[in-house]
């Protein structure tokens, strides 16, 4: 039977708990057969043939190792093993043939098929090898020194691609300077991250978001020529309006300057726009130009109602008359804690009220012609 195919061996990823596969691939003894199973974890099991655990038995099929054969493996397989079935031929030749004897032409084909299998799994076996590309310079060396020099070395190649024995670092181990931002681990070399100020991102070193706080900033760092418009945004400065109060200047969701729409004011009357921001001075003048104390009331205008610092209200007027009812402009919120009435005249020497509330007063006088009133409250 011939070879028609180049395959040998066939691998398979099953379920948990499969033992039976089916190995379609020629064989010629038993012996032949190699089963390997490879945990997810990365370790080879290589079975036996026979019974018991790590092992393997081969019945084939149809009766005929032509067909390939059924593998029964003794030991129950996990999800994410790798199970690897080969026919490995020993490289021997099992035949002799005799001058002048007859040639029996199911022998002849066994034993070149013998050949091919072997020539296959070289062939197979040689794709896992280290190669070197055909389009190599002519001249190289690809052979290893002797195991004197390649003690302790790694396999690498000259400046030329020879082989070579590389030296590794003589006490077998890899050190780093730990105040040069390297750490090391397991002989792996890698950059410190302590995510909190530096990160990785897609594999390079980054600035950790609100990493950087005062702790890492030096006296002195950040000058205002550090505060410039990102790159690419529009960096032209917002001034204002000429002979208008400054604008502040800002950025908009893109990046670019624009007027914040808040101004500072140069104004000691300061003013009552929400938008308008007062510097140090201006605060400080106004409140000079108001009075000594901190304080001034709006000018009277009969009936009018003053807040005084403390938060109490004064209320203060004049009535003509010698009796009458007083309604103020505006109610007190709670109550009256001090009512004052007095006659406009010397010769009017009496003046009084009979009955007081949040929103006015009843008063009389006993001669004249008005009065003048003050009512404190809250």
């Amino acid at each position: 039977m011939s070879l028609s195919t180049e395959e040998n061996f066939q691998k398979y990823s099953p379920s948990a708990g499969t033992t039976v596969y089916n190995f379609g691939i020629y064989y010629f003894d038993d012996t032949d057969i190699a089963v390997a199973i490879e945990s997810s974890a990365g370790v080879v099991n290589n079975l036996t043939l026979g019974s018991g655990p790590n092992t393997f038995a081969i019945q084939a099929t149809n009766g005929d190792r032509r067909q390939g054969a059924i593998i029964t493996v003794n030991d129950l397989s996990i999800a994410g093993d790798l199970v690897t079935i080969s026919r490995v031929v020993p490289t021997t030749q099992e035949y002799d043939l005799k001058a002048g004897a007859e040639i029996n032409p199911t022998a002849l084909n066994k034993g070149l098929d013998r050949i091919v299998a072997q020539v296959q799994q070289l062939d197979n076996d040689g794709l896992r090898h280290l190669t070197h590309p055909i389009t190599d310079p002519t001249g190289l060396s690809y052979e290893a020194p002797t195991v004197v020099l390649r003690a302790l070395k790694a396999a690498g190649w000259d400046v030329n691609g020879n082989v070579t024995a590389l030296d590794l670092v003589s006490s077998g181990t890899i050190a780093v300077d730990a105040n040069t931002g390297l750490s090391l681990t397991s002989n792996i070399i890698s950059g410190k991250v302590d995510n909190a100020t530096l990160e990785f991102i897609a594999g390079n070193f980054a600035v950790k978001n609100l990493g950087v706080g005062t702790a890492q900033l030096a006296a002195g760092a950040v000058t205002t020529a550090k505060l410039a418009s990102p790159t690419g945004a529009d960096t032209s400065v917002v001034t204002g309006t000429a002979g208008v109060n400054g604008q502040l200047a800002g950025w908009n969701a893109d990046g670019d300057a624009v007027d914040s729409g808040f101004d500072v004011t140069d104004s000691d009357a300061l003013g009552t726009s929400d938008t308008t921001l007062p510097t140090q001075g201006n605060v400080k003048a106004y409140v000079d130009a108001s009075s000594t104390d901190g304080f001034a009331p709006t000018a009277y205008a009969g009936g009018e109602s003053v807040t005084l610092p403390n938060g109490l209200v004064m209320k203060v007027g004049t009535e003509t008359g010698t009796s009458g009812t007083v309604g103020f402009d505006t109610d007190f919120d709670a109550a009256i804690i001090s009512l004052t009435i007095s006659a406009d005249f010397a010769t009017n020497t009496t003046s009084s009220y009979d009955t007081k509330a949040v929103g006015g007063f009843n008063w009389q006088i006993g001669g004249g012609n008005g009065i003048s009133w003050i009512a404190i409250g809250y």
